[in-house]
C-alpha cells in the first residue's frame, strides 16, 4: 500500500513538473529607442517643466504588453549657483521641479499612445542611479506628456 501511494505521488508529480515545462517563457524585446521632449510634473503639485531623453520600449511576449524604460531630465535644470546671492534667500524654500523623472512601465492607458507622435507616461522623480542605487531625493508619482522627435526601430 505504501509503495501504490508513493508511486501515485511521484506520477502526480511528475504530471506537475511538466506543465511547468509546456507554459509559454515570457520574452523581454527591446524595439524601439523614443527621443522625446515635454512636459513633466509631479502629480502632488501643478509646476510643470521641460524635459529632455530617450525611453526604450520593450515588448513583453507573448502577451504582446508594451512598456518603457529610461529617464528624462530638465531640458534648463535648476542649479542655485546660477542665482544671484539676493535670488537664493527668495528660492529658498520654495518648490523647485526634479532634475530627472524614470519609467519602468505602461498602465494600460500608455498601451493605446505609445506609437502616437504626442506620448503620455507616467513616471517616478528623482529615479534611482543606476550605477550606485539609490535616489538622491523624494519620489513621486509624475505624469509627462511628450512630443516624439525620433523614433529608433530596433531590428528583430
Amino acid at each position: 500500500m505504501k509503495k501504490l501511494l508513493l508511486l501515485l505521488l511521484l506520477f502526480v508529480g511528475l504530471i506537475g513538473c511538466s506543465d511547468a515545462d509546456e507554459k509559454e517563457q515570457i520574452e523581454k524585446k527591446r524595439i524601439q529607442t523614443i527621443k522625446v521632449e515635454g512636459n513633466c510634473m509631479e502629480n502632488h503639485t501643478t509646476v510643470k517643466d521641460v524635459y529632455e531623453g530617450s525611453i526604450n520600449l520593450y515588448v513583453e511576449l507573448p502577451a504582446n504588453i508594451f512598456f518603457a524604460e529610461g529617464y528624462v531630465i530638465q531640458k534648463k535644470p535648476f542649479y542655485f549657483v546660477e542665482l544671484l546671492e539676493e535670488d537664493i534667500n527668495y528660492a529658498y524654500g520654495t518648490y523647485t521641479p526634479p532634475l530627472a523623472i524614470g519609467f519602468d512601465e505602461l498602465n494600460s492607458q500608455d498601451q493605446d499612445t505609445i506609437f502616437k507622435s504626442k506620448l503620455k507616461l507616467n513616471g517616478l522623480s528623482n529615479p534611482p542611479d543606476p550605477n550606485k542605487g539609490g535616489s538622491n531625493g523624494k519620489q513621486y508619482l509624475s505624469t509627462c506628456l511628450f512630443d516624439v522627435l525620433e523614433r529608433e526601430v530596433i531590428d528583430k
